[in-house]
């Protein structure tokens, strides 16, 4: 008798310690990493001198809207437009594009660096900064990278709104470049029913993520959802 209760409870402690285990598993498979903590965005500057304005504009139009394009002299009037203005938020976002046409990685690594002093809780500088760190070769650094674009993005996703369904749409390649494929699949899934609104572009954004997926390098980023390989 006495042998036959020390079985059941042995049963008993058994099943509690694998449940719990299973537990334990679910919290830590599901549970979106917060990463670092980041700054607040300070107020953004809005008033920019007209020089600046217009050597912004002109690097347009000589790299993109002419028939001899010239990103070279883009970048020269770019470079033109940040150095009167250093604050000057569109200037460098437009830099960050062209470096990334002419792959320039060295380069637009350090102008995401100042996007984000400037918007530190943006996440497309950081998911930039780790697609640069990627193409440069610096692996270990580049989950680093992807930690602090998580972590904008989680400060994204409490604006609310448009904002907040992009930050989830950010989340999820992310998530799935950090070895949370599963946490990825099953955040995409709740999209559609957070936002019904949105269905059309959940959609496609999935089509586009699972295309991405099977694009991707040994790594497992899919970068071609956000960049052009």
């Amino acid at each position: 008798m006495k042998k036959q209760f020390s079985i059941i409870r042995f049963s008993i402690l058994l099943l509690l310690a694998l449940s719990i285990g299973g537990i334990c598993f679910y919290v830590h498979e599901f549970r979106i990493p917060k990463g670092p903590k980041l700054p607040p965005n300070p107020p953004l500057k809005t008033e920019f001198s007209q020089e600046a304005v217009d050597l912004n504009e002109k690097a347009i139009e000589i790299w993109l809207l002419t028939d001899d394009r010239d990103p070279e002299e883009g970048l020269r009037l770019l470079n033109q437009s940040i150095e009167i203005e250093p604050d000057y938020l569109t200037a460098y976002g437009n830099k960050c594009t062209l470096l990334m046409e002419l792959e320039r990685w060295a380069e637009l690594e350090e102008c995401c660096n100042k996007l984000i002093q400037l918007q530190p809780r943006d996440g497309n500088p950081y998911l930039t900064r780790a697609y640069c760190l990627y193409r440069q070769g610096k692996e270990k650094e580049v989950k680093e990278a992807l930690m602090y674009a998580l972590s904008a993005a989680n400060y994204q996703v409490e604006l609310g709104g448009a904002e907040a369904f992009n930050a989830r749409l950010m989340r999820v390649p992310i998530l799935h470049s950090l070895g949370k494929e599963r946490l990825a699949q099953a955040k995409l899934d709740k999209l559609e029913d957070e936002f019904p609104e949105y269905l059309d572009m959940t959609v496609s954004f999935r089509e586009c993520f699972n295309k991405a997926i099977m694009e991707s390098d040994e790594g497992g980023y899919p970068w071609s959802l956000f960049f052009d390989e």
